[in-house]
């Protein structure tokens, strides 16, 4: 909350302390020379000076110029578009003595109003529960968003175990139905070798040797394009059809 008060340097101090009297939200006065901004006096300052052994007979009918050259105040001013966080940080950084003075804020070309120093920690405070609140909004999304990660991790992992084991016995048949070393054998007259190493669990190649009843040999060699699953079934295809 911006507040809007301010006097002339040439206001008599009691009118001030009067002021501070009737409210006490008023965190300080910023003063003007002429209608220009000039500098800030706290109420705390204020108090503290008319508190003192003749601080009332020194200032109260004296200008408040007379009070503000006394105290030297040197206060925070801050552009209206100073982010909170900024000028709390700036507020933080200054003396222990003026660690909880209020802020001056330039909200237009002179244009200025007072922020008090509790009012901007507040919303300080307010802007850490909303990032708080929000970074835990975050977070548990993220435990959501692993939690169905590792869920389908292991659900993928089944399946491949499951691929696996079907390609594996997809690859014992394929190779079981490839012609073996005693069939080879049989063929009077020959000596034939025959290996395969597919590229995957299962490949497309085929390779067959077939005799006939009048001695007479038949050898098939087929590659088929690709491989894979696919691929060995249509080379299975093949072969039972060559066979056949």
């Amino acid at each position: 909350k911006l507040v809007d008060f301010l006097f002339e340097f040439s206001t008599p101090g009691q009118i001030l302390g009067q002021a501070f009297d009737n409210s006490s939200e008023l965190p300080g006065v910023i003063l003007l020379d002429r209608n220009r901004f000039a500098g800030m006096i706290s109420r705390r300052q204020f108090l503290e000076r008319m508190s003192r052994p003749y601080g009332v007979e020194l200032f109260s009918r004296r200008s408040i110029q007379c009070l503000y050259d006394f105290i030297q105040a040197d206060p925070l001013v801050c552009s209206g578009d100073t982010l909170i966080l900024t000028a709390a940080l700036k507020s933080l950084e200054r003396s222990p003595e003026a660690l909880y003075e209020p802020i001056v804020v330039e909200i237009a070309p002179q244009v200025y109003r007072l922020l008090g120093a509790y009012q901007l920690l507040v919303a300080q405070s307010c802007i850490h529960q909303y990032t708080a609140k929000l970074l835990g909004k975050r977070t548990r999304q993220l435990d959501r968003a692993n939690a169905e990660i590792t869920h389908l991790n292991h659900r993928l992992q089944a399946e491949n175990l499951r691929l696996s084991a079907e390609l594996e016995v997809a690859r014992q048949l394929q190779t079981r139905l490839l012609p073996k070393l005693e069939e080879f054998g049989q063929i009077p007259g020959l000596e034939i070798a025959g290996f395969m190493e597919p590229a995957a669990e299962v490949g497309g190649d085929y390779y067959d040797v077939l005799t006939h009843h009048n001695g007479r040999a038949l050898i098939a060699i087929g590659d088929v394009t690709g491989h894979g699953i696919d691929s060995g079934i249509l080379m299975l295809m093949m072969q039972t059809a060559v066979r056949t």
